[in-house]
Protein backbone atom coordinates (compact mmCIF):
# COMPACT_ATOMS: atom_id res chain seq x y z
CA UNK A 1 0.00 0.00 0.00
CA UNK A 2 1.35 3.44 -0.85
CA UNK A 3 1.23 5.56 1.82
CA UNK A 4 -0.02 9.21 1.07
CA UNK A 5 0.87 12.21 2.69
CA UNK A 6 -2.05 13.80 5.03
CA UNK A 7 -4.30 15.65 2.57
CA UNK A 8 -6.85 18.74 3.71
CA UNK A 9 -10.19 18.22 3.35
CA UNK A 10 -11.21 20.10 0.91
CA UNK A 11 -8.83 18.15 -1.08
CA UNK A 12 -10.02 14.91 -0.50
CA UNK A 13 -13.54 16.33 -1.08
CA UNK A 14 -12.74 18.16 -4.64
CA UNK A 15 -8.72 16.87 -5.75
CA UNK A 16 -7.66 15.14 -8.27
CA UNK A 17 -8.91 11.20 -7.30
CA UNK A 18 -9.67 9.53 -10.47
CA UNK A 19 -13.21 8.58 -9.47
CA UNK A 20 -15.57 8.50 -11.74
CA UNK A 21 -18.25 9.33 -9.54
CA UNK A 22 -16.54 12.33 -8.29
CA UNK A 23 -19.43 15.78 -8.00
CA UNK A 24 -17.49 18.34 -9.97
CA UNK A 25 -20.97 20.40 -9.71
CA UNK A 26 -24.79 20.73 -8.96
CA UNK A 27 -25.50 21.20 -12.45
CA UNK A 28 -23.46 17.97 -13.90
CA UNK A 29 -24.61 15.61 -10.88
CA UNK A 30 -28.43 16.34 -11.47
CA UNK A 31 -27.75 15.33 -15.08
CA UNK A 32 -26.09 12.31 -14.00
CA UNK A 33 -28.47 11.53 -11.46
CA UNK A 34 -31.62 11.64 -14.18
CA UNK A 35 -29.24 9.28 -16.43
CA UNK A 36 -28.84 7.05 -14.23
CA UNK A 37 -32.33 7.28 -12.74
CA UNK A 38 -33.27 6.57 -16.67
CA UNK A 39 -30.53 3.55 -17.05
CA UNK A 40 -31.94 2.22 -13.28
CA UNK A 41 -35.84 2.08 -15.20
CA UNK A 42 -34.59 0.37 -18.66
CA UNK A 43 -33.08 -2.08 -16.34
CA UNK A 44 -36.01 -2.79 -14.01
CA UNK A 45 -38.72 -2.83 -17.40
CA UNK A 46 -35.79 -5.33 -19.06
CA UNK A 47 -35.80 -7.30 -15.79
CA UNK A 48 -39.72 -7.38 -15.95
CA UNK A 49 -39.18 -8.25 -19.80
CA UNK A 50 -36.95 -10.98 -18.63
CA UNK A 51 -38.78 -12.23 -15.90
CA UNK A 52 -41.95 -12.68 -17.51
CA UNK A 53 -39.77 -14.72 -20.76
CA UNK A 54 -38.40 -16.82 -18.13
CA UNK A 55 -41.95 -18.04 -16.54
CA UNK A 56 -43.44 -18.55 -20.00
CA UNK A 57 -40.45 -20.34 -20.49
CA UNK A 58 -40.95 -22.10 -17.69
CA UNK A 59 -44.62 -23.30 -18.62
CA UNK A 60 -43.95 -24.27 -22.41
CA UNK A 61 -41.02 -26.77 -20.96
CA UNK A 62 -43.95 -27.94 -18.27
CA UNK A 63 -46.56 -28.58 -20.82
CA UNK A 64 -43.78 -29.69 -23.12
CA UNK A 65 -42.63 -32.29 -20.42
CA UNK A 66 -45.80 -33.52 -20.01
CA UNK A 67 -46.53 -34.11 -24.11
CA UNK A 68 -43.54 -35.52 -23.96
CA UNK A 69 -44.62 -38.10 -21.37
CA UNK A 70 -47.87 -38.72 -22.96
CA UNK A 71 -46.28 -39.41 -26.22
CA UNK A 72 -43.81 -42.00 -24.77
CA UNK A 73 -46.85 -43.64 -23.28
CA UNK A 74 -48.73 -43.56 -26.61
CA UNK A 75 -45.57 -45.07 -28.65
CA UNK A 76 -45.13 -48.07 -25.66
CA UNK A 77 -48.67 -48.74 -25.84
CA UNK A 78 -48.71 -48.92 -29.60
CA UNK A 79 -45.65 -51.18 -29.80
CA UNK A 80 -47.37 -53.68 -27.51
CA UNK A 81 -50.60 -53.44 -29.26
CA UNK A 82 -48.39 -54.32 -32.55
CA UNK A 83 -46.48 -56.97 -30.36
CA UNK A 84 -49.99 -58.75 -29.29
CA UNK A 85 -51.60 -58.65 -33.06
CA UNK A 86 -48.42 -60.26 -33.73
CA UNK A 87 -48.76 -63.03 -31.31
CA UNK A 88 -52.66 -63.72 -31.94
CA UNK A 89 -52.31 -63.96 -35.61
CA UNK A 90 -51.23 -67.31 -34.86
CA UNK A 91 -53.18 -69.81 -34.46
CA UNK A 92 -51.19 -72.04 -32.23
CA UNK A 93 -50.91 -69.23 -29.65
CA UNK A 94 -54.38 -68.71 -29.87
CA UNK A 95 -54.78 -72.15 -28.63
CA UNK A 96 -52.03 -71.92 -25.61
CA UNK A 97 -53.49 -68.44 -24.85
CA UNK A 98 -56.97 -69.95 -24.46
CA UNK A 99 -55.92 -72.56 -22.12
CA UNK A 100 -53.45 -70.33 -19.97
CA UNK A 101 -57.01 -68.19 -19.47
CA UNK A 102 -58.59 -71.45 -18.78
CA UNK A 103 -56.31 -72.14 -16.13
CA UNK A 104 -56.13 -68.49 -14.61
CA UNK A 105 -59.91 -68.66 -14.03
CA UNK A 106 -60.30 -72.29 -12.92
CA UNK A 107 -61.33 -71.76 -9.04
CA UNK A 108 -59.34 -74.46 -7.88
CA UNK A 109 -55.69 -73.00 -9.37
CA UNK A 110 -53.79 -72.47 -6.56
CA UNK A 111 -52.03 -68.65 -5.72
CA UNK A 112 -48.57 -69.70 -6.85
CA UNK A 113 -49.97 -70.93 -10.05
CA UNK A 114 -51.93 -68.01 -10.61
CA UNK A 115 -49.04 -65.70 -10.22
CA UNK A 116 -47.33 -67.74 -12.46
CA UNK A 117 -50.12 -67.41 -14.91
CA UNK A 118 -50.20 -63.81 -14.64
CA UNK A 119 -46.22 -63.61 -15.94
CA UNK A 120 -47.11 -66.13 -19.16
CA UNK A 121 -50.02 -63.38 -19.35
CA UNK A 122 -48.13 -60.72 -19.61
CA UNK A 123 -45.51 -62.38 -22.04
CA UNK A 124 -48.42 -63.19 -24.58
CA UNK A 125 -50.50 -60.17 -24.54
CA UNK A 126 -47.40 -57.38 -23.90
CA UNK A 127 -49.45 -55.97 -21.16
CA UNK A 128 -48.38 -52.40 -19.60
CA UNK A 129 -47.35 -52.89 -15.76
CA UNK A 130 -51.09 -51.34 -14.82
CA UNK A 131 -52.30 -54.08 -16.61
CA UNK A 132 -50.18 -56.83 -14.80
CA UNK A 133 -51.32 -55.47 -11.62
CA UNK A 134 -54.99 -55.27 -12.39
CA UNK A 135 -54.62 -59.09 -12.82
CA UNK A 136 -52.23 -59.80 -9.79
CA UNK A 137 -54.94 -57.99 -8.25
CA UNK A 138 -58.14 -59.77 -9.73
CA UNK A 139 -56.29 -63.02 -8.64
CA UNK A 140 -55.79 -62.30 -5.50
CA UNK A 141 -59.03 -61.03 -4.18
CA UNK A 142 -60.37 -64.36 -5.79
CA UNK A 143 -58.23 -66.31 -3.17
CA UNK A 144 -59.31 -63.89 -0.57
CA UNK A 145 -63.24 -64.77 -1.07
CA UNK A 146 -62.40 -68.25 -1.25
CA UNK A 147 -60.80 -68.03 2.49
Amino acid sequence: MLFQPDRSLEDVLYGDLGDEYRVESDELSEEKFKALMEQLDNLKKTNHHVAELLSEAETTNGRLTTQNSLLKDEIRRLEREEKREAELSNEKNMEYLKNVFVQFLKPESVPAEREQLVVVLQRVLHLSPKEVDILKAASGEEQAQKL
